[in-house]
């Protein structure tokens, strides 16, 4: 079986891609439902499409609004609950034109 973290560093960079790019339909593509999101802040389960395209939406206008140019992604910790399951710790720094 595949290290779980190389895989999550993997899904972290395409992702982290499609996302920068404001590509909201590529960002929704890399989601899968339900998709759960826990940050310092909560934690939200998007049980639908709809919600998950609007927590896209509304991430990468904040990435626009912010002008951030770049986001680099460092996966933490990576573990398999099952053998089709990884639950991940990553980190985030964003870089705002050639500036973090």
């Amino acid at each position: 079986m595949e290290d779980a973290r190389s895989i999550a560093q993997d899904f972290l960079d395409r992702q982290g891609e499609a996302t920068n790019s404001g590509d909201v339909e590529a960002t929704v593509g890399w989601c899968d439902i339900p998709c759960t999101l826990e940050s310092f802040r909560g934690k939200i389960v998007a049980t639908t499409e709809a919600e998950i395209r609007a927590i896209c939406a509304t991430f990468i206008d904040n990435l626009k609004a912010k002008r951030l140019t770049h986001m680099m992604r460092r996966c933490l910790e990576a573990v398999y609950n099952d053998d089709d399951t990884i639950c991940a710790t990553y980190e985030t720094r964003y870089i705002k034109t050639g500036t973090s």
